[in-house]
């Protein structure tokens, strides 16, 4: 149970921290409505959906030159 306080508080010191205090309010009052469940941010489909879009944009820096190589491996080679 200390374990998973531990993760909250650390949460809610980095969303702080990046969003400002009024987000890390907000944060912290989902997190108690949910009985300290992240789940809360995925059960409807609109914050499931921000959610999604939210990981996509976070990792597509580190994808894009991935891809890239891929499409580069993939192509045909032209004579």
């Amino acid at each position: 149970m200390e374990l998973a306080l531990l993760a909250d508080e650390e949460l809610e010191r980095v969303t702080a921290t990046l969003s400002g205090d009024i987000t890390a309010e907000a944060l912290r009052q989902s997190l108690i409505l949910s009985d300290g469940s992240l789940l809360i941010f995925f059960t409807r489909p609109i914050a499931a959906g921000f959610m999604v879009a939210a990981l996509i944009l976070f990792f597509l820096p580190a994808l894009l030159p991935l891809l890239a190589r891929i499409r580069g491996r993939v192509a045909p080679q032209k004579a």
